[in-house]
């Protein structure tokens, strides 16, 4: 089983980050820790529990993360984009605490309980594409905003359709990166009671509010999406 552990002694006083020291990060850690970055951005920024403040926050977050990841996956040892990472990843990490995260982190530590393997950001990635699809409609300003920050060329387009085309686009951008979908490469059908009885925290923190009841059935519905 894998938990959060939460503690205000856990926060430190003083941090010192150094981006220098992810320039020999191999090329899909920094892909899955540049997506986690991204991803605390994103649900920060459609949360319920949002603020103006962190709102902002994300917003550069993703901006940056749509800018420099790829960059760096390219030239490990760029110094604009290994230190504006560093700096997303940051800011995100205050988003955390003060915001929180919604469904695609909430199913994370129980896949990852049961597969110990998969890295955080690849784990998160697999619930991305089925989450963002039973959401968008209940914050479609949101989601259009964050489709045009990974493909610039939907901004001019309808909000709603912008939206709908949100969940395409981070698909693709997933894949962009090197991480891998589809939650078959990992589990069997047979898994996902066990995927289901591990998922803790508050699942209402979502944009569509999500129940015990529902999650059987979200879960075999990201199980059965094929991106062969």
């Amino acid at each position: 089983m894998k938990d959060g552990i939460r503690s205000d002694y856990l926060f430190p006083r003083f941090a010192l980050v150094d981006p220098e020291l992810t320039w020999t990060l191999p090329k899909l850690v920094t892909a899955q820790t540049g997506f986690d970055t991204l991803a605390h951005a994103i649900e920060s920024y459609v949360s319920p529990k949002r603020t103006p403040i962190h709102d902002q926050m994300a917003l550069r977050a993703m901006r940056i993360v749509s800018t420099y990841l790829p960059i760096a996956l390219e030239h490990p040892e760029h110094g604009r984009a290994r230190e504006q990472l560093a700096y997303a990843s940051t800011t995100m990490g205050m988003n955390l605490a003060c915001v929180g995260t919604c469904f695609p982190h909430r199913v994370d530590k129980s896949l990852c309980g049961l597969r110990p393997e998969i890295a955080h950001g690849q784990s998160v990635a697999l619930f991305y594409p089925h989450w963002i699809d039973s959401c968008f409609h209940n914050e479609t300003k949101r989601f259009a905003r964050i489709a045009a920050i990974l493909r610039p060329g939907v901004a001019e387009l309808p909000s709603d359709e912008a939206a709908g085309m949100c969940s395409q686009i981070v698909t693709d951008w997933i894949l962009r990166i090197g991480l891998q979908l589809g939650l078959k490469r990992y589990l069997t059908h047979d898994d996902l009671p066990k995927l289901a009885a591990g998922v803790a925290g508050d699942l209402s923190v979502n944009p569509v509010a999500i129940g015990r009841a529902d999650l059987d059935r979200i879960l075999q519905e990201i199980f059965l999406q094929d991106y062969s």
